[in-house]
């Protein structure tokens, strides 16, 4: 059973080196026979050799992300891995989706907190989706302004209506039959261009930006799973809102 990463990094210096060391210890331990995707946004030297030296350790397939499709959170480097994963013409049966919290905001203590939930929970996880046919893991969910991501995902994949339901803090798990049927048919623009450029569907009036904005891979992303799959299920840790919602076909896991 193939599974693969994709991880977006961004190391500004050597001081936070440590940070994208403490997620490429943890490939070691528990991923090792992952194939794991990264994208580097604008960072330091020390973090591109860090990259290499663990390629002998791991099944690792990285890019630097050009410079004209960088974006203000760093969203970029999704983009980056996610085009890697498109030239290497591979399919999986489940993607992790990660990346290096903390080297700017210097959150280590919710960075902890994201592997209690996240990568710690592999195995947990990983049975749940399988056996429960779950099309995303998240392990903080909300509600959007509005018809907000239907704004949004349209302009690259076209399928179902989107739900006010959206992730938090871009750490997600995606079954293939989301993300292999998305790489096949998303709009090539998704791959070759700054995603901030794209102005936002009519729809949703509350939001003063009329473009795509700099969270759009932690909020609106892991949701193509409502547009793409036959039957949408959304597994979960908490809920991130008081606003009340349809929770049919969405779950939380207990650990």
């Amino acid at each position: 059973m193939k599974k693969c990463i994709i991880f977006a990094s961004h190391i500004p210096n050597p001081n936070k080196l440590y940070v994208g060391k403490e997620s490429l210890d943890k490939f070691v331990e528990s991923f090792k026979g992952y194939d794991i995707y990264i994208g580097i946004n604008n960072s330091c030297t020390e973090w591109v050799e860090l990259v290499k030296k663990y390629s002998d350790k791991l099944n690792i397939i990285y890019e630097i992300t050009p410079t004209e499709l960088l974006d203000t959170s760093g969203g970029a480097a999704y983009q980056t891995a996610l085009r890697l994963l498109k030239n290497n013409n591979k399919k999986y049966e489940l993607y992790w989706f990660g990346h290096t919290k903390g080297a700017t905001s210097n959150c280590d203590i919710f960075r902890n907190q994201v592997f209690s939930v996240f990568w710690d929970k592999k195995e947990i996880i990983e049975k749940e989706i399988f056996e429960g046919g779950y099309s995303l893991y998240s392990p903080w969910v909300g509600v959007t302004t509005p018809n907000y991501i239907n704004t949004t995902l349209p302009l690259f994949i076209s399928g179902k209506t989107n739900n006010d339901v959206c992730s938090f803090y871009s750490f997600w798990v995606h079954s293939g039959e989301v993300i292999n049927k998305f790489i096949k048919e998303c709009d090539t623009k998704f791959f070759n261009s700054n995603l901030l450029t794209h102005k936002r569907l009519n729809g949703c009036n509350t939001p003063k930006n009329k473009f795509i904005d700099r969270y759009f891979f932690e909020r609106d992303f892991p949701m193509i799973y409502q547009k793409i799959c036959k039957e949408p299920k959304l597994l979960y840790y908490k809920l991130h809102t008081k606003t009340p919602f349809n929770k049919k076909n969405i779950n939380k896991i207990n650990f």
